[in-house]
């Protein structure tokens, strides 16, 4: 089968030719050409330049309409973004002054290929290949460039492992070994680049092996200390699990299938099938630049156990401090790393909420104003926490492990409330103000308002009141009472 062209979009193809005619002696390296070799479709577009990339990248900003912005004063690298095609371009100065220089001071053997840009539009365009990158690709097998490699940029480390993961191809040995030998050095980088090579690691199918991955390179310890410290955690031997990090890879395989439609076992088909298309367009939704639902269900369900750890932690920091310690852990970690406060909200409530609902079904009953209650507590993601939930329970300890078929009708209900009749419990219509509460009470604004307004909305939960008057004569009747 023939390979396709390095460069199928017509319009970029058309694009690129204009600034090579326009500005010669440029590059295409990096993603792009390992993608075109491997015959996928590539998405990166990396310019380099032998000198003057930010001057350079803001004239062809300017002469194509796309919006300018500098990345790294000190590499002199620049990026280029077309709002309406959504095409970003990334252009750097040449590291060494020349390609073979640049391209060897590179990451990883797979990402040290360029070729000329004036030649892209070829069929076979000349290859620029120093460190034998095409070799390790029709080996399947991500090297370093160099024993240097990670120790110039150590977010390398996390790259190779997601390339591993992604490409299923395998580090070979020496490169392996260098990645134990530096896996300290991660800590040196920006929370937010470790941040996006950890996300993309999690998005991988097969994550569940993956984290193990970095767990036993050493790198998990180094990006997520609370995390990797769940393998000196015992786990209750009715879990079928020698540690909570053990525990907390089932629960990720378990999320990963509860994702995956044609995947499911017959009791979440029965549950979860009436729902797929939501529930496929829920989780695809994004938060905060592309990072969607489901990927931060898969990074809280990674912090779900750490609570267990962080507590004799956290203990021991109070008595030894005279005080308090107090925390979220999983929120606090989220917030580390530099996600949005929505996001950080997200995975707080994710976690709590999961823990909720296990104990919920473990009761075997509940009423619309425990449903209208957990509604109002994960209103930052209502979904989220029932599928932790539902990936959790098979390997909960006997006591703790709610019935199965318990947690499937609770889960049934929430899914129908929130996604066919969301006016009943999840945002029911207002019949009440606050100024209505001061005048029917007699009132100055506060606390007391804002309560009223609360349990107002419980006893239309409850069907109890689906009007303004009959909610005035309700809230009168009891204050009255109170009174």
């Amino acid at each position: 089968m023939p390979r396709p062209a390095l460069i199928s979009d017509p319009s970029l193809s058309s694009l690129l030719a204009r600034i090579a005619a326009e500005y010669p002696g440029l590059y295409l390296a990096g993603g792009r050409i390992r993608d075109w070799l491997l015959g996928r479709e590539g998405r990166d577009v990396d310019l380099c330049v032998a000198r003057g990339a930010i001057r350079l990248a803001r004239g062809i900003a300017n002469a194509t309409g796309g919006a300018f912005y500098i990345l790294d004063d000190d590499t002199d690298a620049a990026r280029i973004l077309y709002q309406e095609s959504g095409l970003v371009v990334d252009l750097a100065s040449l590291r060494g002054g020349d390609i073979i220089s640049d391209l060897k001071a590179r990451d990883l053997t797979i990402n040290a290929m360029a070729v000329r840009l004036a030649d892209v539009a070829l069929a076979e365009p000349r290859l620029i290949d120093p460190c034998h990158g095409r070799q390790d690709l029709e080996a399947r097998v991500v090297r370093a460039t160099s024993e240097e490699a990670f120790r110039h940029d150590p977010v390398r480390l996390l790259r190779a492992v997601r390339l591993e993961a992604v490409l299923r191809f395998r580090i070979e040995p020496q490169t392996e070994a260098w990645i134990r030998r530096d896996a300290s050095l991660l800590p040196n980088s920006s929370p937010e680049r470790i941040r996006y090579e950890l996300l993309q690691i999690l998005a991988t199918a097969g994550v569940a092996n993956h984290v193990l991955r970095l767990h036993t390179l050493g790198l998990l310890a180094s990006a997520l200390p609370e995390v990797a410290l769940l393998a000196g955690s015992p786990s209750s031997p009715e879990r079928g699990a020698a540690s909570q990090l053990e525990w907390t890879l089932a629960v990720l395989t378990g999320i990963e299938r509860l994702e995956t439609q044609g995947n499911w076992l017959a009791e979440e088909e029965r549950v979860l099938g009436p729902f797929s298309v939501e529930l496929a367009r829920y989780l695809e939704t994004a938060i905060c630049d592309q990072r969607t639902r489901g990927l931060l269900l898969r990074w809280a369900a990674l912090l779900q156990r750490i609570d267990d750890v962080d507590a004799a932690h956290s203990e021991s920091q109070a008595h030894e401090s005279g005080g308090n310690v107090s925390g979220d852990p999983a929120a606090e970690i989220t917030e580390r790393f530099h996600f949005s406060a929505q996001e950080v909200n997200l995975a707080r409530s994710t976690v709590a909420n999961a823990q909720g609902l296990l104990r919920l079904a473990a009761k075997g009953m509940w009423d619309r104003r425990d449903l209208y209650r957990y509604f109002q507590r994960a209103i930052a993601g209502p979904i989220e926490p029932l599928l932790l939930a539902r990936a959790s329970q098979p390997i909960l300890p006997g006591k703790q492990r709610p019935n199965g078929e318990s947690l499937s009708r609770l889960a049934s209900e929430i899914l129908g409330h929130y996604f066919l009749h969301p006016e009943q419990l999840v945002t029911p219509p207002t019949i009440a103000t606050g100024a209505d509460v001061m005048e029917w009470l007699g009132v100055e604004q506060g606390p007391v308002v804002g309560a009223v307004l609360r349990e107002i909305r419980e006893e239309q939960a409850m069907g109890r009141v689906s009007t303004r008057e009959q909610a005035r004569k309700l809230i009168r009747a009891r204050h009255a009472r109170a009174d």
